[in-house]
């Protein structure tokens, strides 16, 4: 908790001068047992989800930036961390929104605006494969996901890729994270089929799917997805070309 954050916190006694002089980062504040040499070098810092925090905030914020120096509460008196004027040893402030609120001209005048899309089918396909499906007993260290997925998850992302390009407003737009969810969830049942589509995986799929749709419009308009899909009773009795593509189109293979 930061100094930013002292409305949070009953106010302490004005005091006339620091208990202690400031701190600055040196090799006295590293970990004794670190066994490396200290060399001076960039910190990256992430500010994550700005548009949350109180209204002052980011002027507070824009302040302490400016001043290049912060107020740890948690050290003893409260020392101060004061980055160095070497303009090379800067820190590079990241800071997140997701646009719930705007964010004041003053501070948006000093930033680099970088906008970051939705990810890719293949990007949600990478997130499963490593969040989810990769077996990390392998040892083989590599991250890239398979070509394909498994046919019951190359499935359901074609699912969860089609709910998500609907065109009507959502109460709750699911993103990656609600995908791994789902697909974590159905992984770990004794009861999923991996290999086997998603008409034999249905019922798990559909008891699973309000880690995805949390709102009832939503859910509705996800269920609309499913009706289309056959009851595993009736899977093997209809063929694949019977069912609606909207269903079973996998990842990736468009809209139409």
């Amino acid at each position: 908790r930061l100094e930013l954050l002292r409305h949070a916190f009953p106010k302490e006694p004005k005091r006339t001068e620091p208990a202690t002089p400031p701190m600055a980062v040196t090799p006295a504040t590293m970990p004794a047992d670190s066994g490396a040499e200290w060399q001076p070098r960039r910190s990256v810092v992430l500010i994550d989800e700005i548009d949350k925090a109180s209204r002052d905030f980011p002027n507070d914020l824009l302040n302490a930036i400016e001043r290049l120096e912060l107020r740890i509460r948690e050290l003893p008196d409260g020392n101060v961390i004061r980055v160095s004027k070497d303009e090379a040893l800067r820190p590079i402030v990241v800071i997140t929104s997701n646009g719930e609120r705007e964010i004041p001209a003053p501070f948006l005048r000093r930033c680099v605006f970088c906008h970051i899309p939705d990810p890719s089918v293949d990007d949600l396909r990478r997130i499963v494969w490593n969040r989810v499906l990769r077996d990390d007993r392998s040892g083989n260290g590599t991250t890239d996901a398979p070509a394909k997925l498994p046919l019951l998850y190359e499935e359901l992302l074609g699912v969860f890729e089609q709910f998500r390009k609907d065109d009507q407003s959502f109460a709750y737009r699911p993103g990656p994270a609600e995908l791994v969810d789902w697909t974590r969830a159905i992984h770990r049942h004794r009861e999923a089929l991996p290999k086997a589509e998603l008409s034999a995986n249905k019922p798990l799929a559909l008891a699973t799917s309000s880690a995805v749709a949390k709102n009832q419009r939503d859910r509705e308009r996800l269920l609309g997805l499913f009706r289309g899909i056959p009851d595993p009773a009736d899977a093997k009795a209809v063929p694949a070309s019977a069912v609606p593509a909207v269903a079973l189109r996998p990842a990736g293979s468009g809209r139409d």
